[in-house]
């Protein structure tokens, strides 16, 4: 197989839908198919244990091929290959909950495929905030094996939650005297039962620049996560007034983003291409801090 007789991505509409069909497997975000020198069609896509009704957070990478030298090829059964990039067996690894939206791309004789993914203890959409971060993987056949970079995770989020040690020291947590409490500009509201929790959460959130903890909640307002009587960990977008409360602690943060860090929330979907000069490219779907998909 040649680099130029694989080299270029074409897309294209099918005659039908596309089968792919695993039993007791759920099949979605699909990358677009690439086309081999031999005429075979290559897809990849997250692939999910449907037995267990689990999101795509919790996928992997499969393989599909289909044979055919025009479209009409991609409207027939595709055959299944099995996981070509699998999830992290080490527990606190950055993918070790799950790998998914694949992009492929190949480029002088190397199929690269890009993959979102997340760690243990991350937070699904109805939890709020997740660190999700992009990774590649390589190899000289379609097929694979495909091997991890060793830079991955190639891109993160700037969220990703480091050891507290860790938070503290990047995030410059500035003490405000003990007993003070910040008023409004807050963005969440969350029950934590320590101010380290709370520190933690404010280093991981990239729109939080200040935080107020308080032992004890007098009161839940509209919205709010917090019972009253609950130890509470308040958000907040900016350093408003202040003022004395017995049961308050507070804190202001300056987060810098690491290098190679994007202040988003989420970084996924990667779609690999090759500009005429030969520049690689990589377009990834970025969803703020406020939820708003970029």
């Amino acid at each position: 197989m040649s680099a130029a007789a694989a080299a270029v991505m074409t897309f294209v509409l099918t005659a039908g839908p596309v089968i792919i069909d695993v039993p007791g497997k759920n099949v979605r975000d699909c990358a677009p198919p690439l086309r081999d020198a031999d005429g075979v069609w290559h897809l990849y896509a997250t692939v999910i244990n449907a037995s267990k009704g689990e999101p795509g957070y919790y996928g992997e990478v499969g393989h599909f091929s289909a044979r055919g030298d025009n479209a009409s090829a991609l409207s027939k059964p595709w055959t299944y290959h099995g996981i070509v990039v699998e999830r992290s067996a080490d527990p606190s690894a950055w993918d070790s909950t799950g790998v998914f939206t694949p992009g492929v791309i190949f480029d002088q004789g190397e199929w690269t495929l890009f993959f979102g993914g997340v760690g243990a203890g991350f937070r699904n959409h109805s939890g709020g905030w997740f660190s999700e971060y992009l990774g590649a993987a390589t190899s000289s056949s379609p097929y694979g094996p495909f091997v991890k970079s060793a830079a991955n995770p190639i891109v993160r989020s700037a969220i990703g939650p480091p050891p507290l040690g860790a938070v503290r020291e990047q995030c410059n947590l500035k003490r405000l005297p003990a007993g003070t409490n910040l008023k409004g500009r807050d963005i969440a509201s969350v029950p934590l039962k320590s101010e380290d929790e709370c520190a933690a959460r404010c280093c991981e959130t990239a729109r939080c620049a200040a935080y107020t903890f308080t032992s004890f909640q007098d009161n839940a307002g509209p919205g709010a996560l917090c019972e009253r009587g609950q130890p509470c960990c308040w958000l907040k977008d900016a350093v408003g007034p202040s003022s004395p409360k017995d049961n308050c602690s507070s804190a202001e943060v300056a987060q810098p983003a690491p290098n190679g860090s994007w202040p988003f929330l989420r970084v996924d979907n990667p779609l690999p291409l090759i500009a005429a000069d030969g520049t690689r490219l990589l377009l990834v779907k970025a969803v703020a801090a406020n939820m708003t998909a970029l």
